[in-house]
């Protein structure tokens, strides 16, 4: 009898902390070029709430995928329209808890030479700045800042002449990482994560109608969990705003 009370106990105690945990925390899944930006939300909505905010960072397309198979997440920050829109599609969420709240641009960066200023290129020139190497970007298949640097090299009439000379990487950090560790001239990314590093240069800034916009979704995936919903509003609060402009995001009107 003892021993049936004591497992008991013991359940309850498992079941009280695994709740409290719940209650306490909650996991949000942010695409790689939030990853700054929404580690310093989570840091001011934690202060205020008390409420531990966990995040896995990685490709949008990734994020979405782990989602779908079942990941358990309770906020979800996209790269992309898209990938909120396919969680939607997928009945992970809903029109109703998907929101836009920034804009972001891409650049073409270069490594910072130690001996001489780095100097603006035209967009005909990367191919000779590129000196046998090649260009990273995201891949276009799966990271949305490659889907929109191919777009823009379309748009200039030049992808043709790219893409036997393209790098394509798991997410747009990668991409910025291979040039600034100088493996590669050149590359395509993100004016947030330029912004970030000191050791990479803006050589040439793309005009935004040269791809679709660039503009951010953050979804509520368990609608359930209030501290969700708290997160997911304080992410689209005037706080969340100033933090924007620290980082280079436009706010989307």
């Amino acid at each position: 009898m003892k021993k049936i009370a004591l497992l008991i106990i013991t359940v309850f105690t498992l079941f009280s902390c695994a709740k409290k945990k719940q209650e306490t925390s909650i996991t949000v899944y942010a695409a790689a070029s939030t990853l700054e930006f929404t580690n310093d939300i989570a840091e001011a909505f934690e202060k205020k709430s008390g409420i531990k905010v966990l995040i896995n960072s990685a490709s949008s397309g990734t994020l979405a995928r782990q989602i779908e198979s079942g990941a358990s997440v309770d906020i979800f920050i996209s790269a992309s329209q898209k990938w909120a829109n396919y969680l939607v599609e997928k009945k992970m969420t809903t029109e109703d808890h998907c929101s836009s709240p920034m804009k972001n641009s891409l650049v073409l960066i270069a490594p910072n030479s130690e001996d001489s200023v780095v100097e603006e290129i035209a967009p005909t020139q990367i191919l000779d700045k590129l000196d046998g190497g090649r260009l990273a970007i995201g891949d276009p298949d799966h990271v949305p800042a490659g889907k929109y640097a191919k777009e823009a090299l379309i748009s200039l009439d030049i992808y043709d002449t790219l893409k036997d000379h393209l790098l394509p990487t798991q997410n747009v950090r990668a991409a910025l990482n291979v040039v600034e560790m100088k493996e590669c001239n050149l590359g395509i990314v993100y004016l947030t994560d330029a912004k970030k590093s000191k050791k990479v240069s803006i050589v040439y800034s793309f005009v935004d109608s040269l791809h679709n916009p660039i503009k951010y979704a953050t979804a509520i995936i368990d609608s359930s969990n209030q501290n969700a919903t708290a997160f997911y509003d304080f992410f689209n609060s005037s706080t969340a705003d100033s933090l924007m402009n620290v980082y280079g995001f436009i706010k989307n009107e």
